[in-house]
């Protein structure tokens, strides 16, 4: 009988677990969903606060994406996905966070990053990336949340969007 209870709670442990990860991780990507992102992201940015250090959120909207989906196959599409966010992997630091918030549509938060090193890590990422994408950023002042970070790195993308078309790269991305 105490076996069995020990196996039940083992086994039920395992399942929190792995609940607790599917309520916060992409299942196609690894990287954070959207409710991933709210728990770490607030936790982080409070850091930021805190601390008073720079943070930097930059919003990814793929270029074309819908047009892979259409001629290649939603699995050629869902393949792009996972290489892109696993090139990420390679490149943001252990701290740095990266969000699939949509079908197309990344979230990054880069702690102790101010524009300029943004920029940086937005010019590295595309550099390698499998698919064009724009990316609009903004950097944390003492008052903002991270929807209100979102939103600003948001119409900073599209801005540039509307403005120069796709572009690789964050020239002119930068929203302080």
């Amino acid at each position: 009988m105490v076996g069995t209870v020990l196996l039940v709670g083992a086994v039920t442990a395992r399942n929190v677990g792995s609940l607790r990860r599917a309520a916060t991780i992409d299942h196609l990507t690894g990287a954070l969903n959207r409710s991933g992102l709210e728990v770490a992201a607030t936790i982080v940015l409070a850091a930021a606060h805190r601390h008073g250090a720079p943070l930097a959120v930059v919003m990814v909207d793929l270029d074309g994406f819908k047009r892979v989906n259409d001629t290649l196959g939603h699995a050629a599409g869902d393949r792009l996905l996972a290489d892109l966010v696993d090139g990420w992997r390679e490149r943001l630091r252990e701290q740095d966070l990266a969000a699939r918030i949509g079908g197309d549509e990344f979230v990054l938060v880069l702690p102790d990053t101010d524009a300029a090193g943004a920029e940086a890590v937005v010019v590295e990422l595309a550099r390698d990336a499998p698919t064009p994408w724009t990316a609009g950023v903004a950097v944390a002042g003492p008052q903002d949340t991270l929807d209100s970070l979102v939103r600003r790195a948001d119409r900073e993308l599209y801005r540039r969007k509307r403005s120069a078309g796709a572009v690789e790269g964050p020239a002119g991305a930068v929203e302080g």
